[in-house]
């Protein structure tokens, strides 16, 4: 860029441009950012029309030469452009209770949507992912955990127990030399003035979340449908 493309810029209005646009913005600005200062993100944020945000990037660089900040704000602009972005064809005769669909970016990562949710599911980038979100097991473990600490609350206060907060950790892991071999381990922290027997009706209790019943008893499968394109 030379001079004189600078000195037009200048003469532009770039305000007026910005409130025309009549698309989402995402503004990401690190405050430390040696080439484009702070007030340059601001006027940028306050030209533009709703629905606008802006992130501060903490200490990352103008180039995020980091690859850890890279990795955050793709990341981020990933997460934060699903709610704008065309939504997945989705049959109106048998609506599904989760959706995944492939993003483009990199060999694994999926937009899922569930429950009026929307988040990403990855691989590691240990096995060929980006590591931008849960994997498919972290997920399960996930289930696992809410309707356990869900499970425990419901009982709780259908008792009257001062219970003021509960926390499920989940494990997953796979050991061959039992069967079957995929194994769910958890532990429960349990807040509040419970005694000893309480605490033990809880533990035994959580034994019998509906996922923890699902997962214990098995399931049974369709057959996988293909569905045709519109």
């Amino acid at each position: 860029m030379g001079k004189a493309f600078v000195d037009d810029l200048r003469g532009q209005n770039q305000g007026a441009r910005i409130a025309a646009l009549r698309r989402p913005l995402l503004l990401l600005h690190a405050p430390r950012d040696q080439i484009v200062d702070i007030e340059n993100a601001t006027r940028i944020f306050l030209a533009a029309r709703h629905p606008k945000s802006y992130v501060s990037l903490d200490d990352a660089d103008h180039l995020l030469s980091r690859r850890d900040d890279a990795e955050d704000v793709a990341s981020l602009i990933a997460t934060w452009a699903l709610r704008y972005l065309p939504q997945p064809q989705v049959s109106q005769a048998k609506a599904a209770d989760a959706l995944a669909e492939e993003t483009g970016l990199g060999k694994f990562q999926l937009a899922l949507r569930s429950g009026g949710s929307r988040w990403l599911a990855d691989e590691p980038e240990t096995a060929g992912g980006l590591g931008s979100g849960p994997t498919p097991y972290d997920l399960l473990a996930s289930a696992l955990a809410a309707c356990t600490t869900m499970t425990l609350r419901h009982h709780a206060d259908s008792k009257g127990w001062p219970v003021t907060r509960i926390r499920t950790a989940v494990n997953h892991r796979r050991d061959r030399n039992r069967s079957p071999a995929d194994v769910f381990s958890r532990t429960v922290a349990v807040e509040g003035a419970i005694d000893d027997t309480q605490r033990a009706q809880l533990l035994e209790v959580a034994q019998r979340c509906p996922v923890h019943r699902t997962l214990a008893q098995g399931t049974s499968f369709d057959p996988v449908a293909f569905e045709t394109p519109p």
